[in-house]
């Protein structure tokens, strides 16, 4: 049996103090715990380096796994998404912290999770075809699995007609992914 847990991107919770690719401890039926007995993975933000297309020991891991901070702030932050080619503008009262992509959701296999539209999470600075890599705690390993799908949210043209119209398929190459106005 599996077990699969999401975070959401934009909570404290997500930044993780110090880094390991099995963090956690599996405990069955109140009696037991395991640590590194199965083929246990997990998920992480990945940086904007180059992906590779073999899997990488976890010693070479340094610089490909995201960093974070967590500020206090005396007000609340969050995001607002807009499926228009332009990003929507913060209420008049606001400051823009950033402007970038609407992640929705990653899989990578049978796994993946989602994140919440209002949650500063959810928007990335950076386009990424593949924003997380994998790491089997087990094989001692991280990869970007090429099987792995992520999901933004898409402009829809303006105009009533297009709203409710069937969407026209269109394939993205390499190097050509969607641009963010700002």
């Amino acid at each position: 049996v599996d077990y699969l847990h999401s975070m959401d991107l934009g909570t404290p919770s997500s930044c993780m103090r110090r880094f390991n690719t099995l963090p956690m401890t599996l405990c069955e039926n109140g009696r037991t715990c395991h640590m590194n007995m199965r083929h246990e993975r997990s998920y992480w933000l990945a940086t904007l380096k180059p992906r590779t297309e073999e899997p990488l020991p976890i010693e070479e891991l340094q610089g490909r796994i995201a960093r974070c901070v967590v500020c206090e702030a005396p007000t609340n932050v969050f995001a607002f998404h807009s499926q228009m080619t332009s990003h929507t503008d913060c209420p008049s009262t606001w400051t823009e912290l950033w402007a970038g992509v609407s992640l929705l959701l990653h899989t990578s296999g049978r796994f993946g999770g989602g994140q919440p539209l209002n949650s500063p999470g959810s928007c990335l600075e950076h386009f990424r075809y593949s924003p997380v890599i994998e790491c089997n705690n087990n094989a001692g390993t991280c990869h970007y699995w090429s099987d792995a799908k992520v999901y933004y949210l898409r402009s829809i043209p303006e105009g009533e007609n297009q709203q409710f119209a069937k969407p026209q398929g269109l394939t993205y190459k390499a190097g050509q992914g969607p641009t963010v106005d700002s």
